[in-house]
């Protein structure tokens, strides 16, 4: 079973301003994260990098290709 684990999170509040529904960071990706043994790549996966960094992981690999 594959899991996505998100790391924003669409706010459904219409911005008229910039046309779109924001997004807004996932409070609970730390800790989801800490269930899943590999995450996929992508655009996403500096920021994800990142976030585990800070979250406490202190060996985060990542392959950029």
């Amino acid at each position: 079973m594959a899991w996505n684990v998100p790391l924003f999170l669409q706010t459904y509040v219409w911005d008229a301003q910039r046309g779109k529904f924001p997004m807004k960071p996932n409070p609970d990706f730390i800790s989801e994260v800490k269930k899943v043994a590999m995450l996929g790549g992508g655009v996403m996966g500096s920021g994800i990098v990142n976030l585990l960094l800070k979250g406490g992981y202190q060996t985060v690999l990542w392959d950029i290709n």
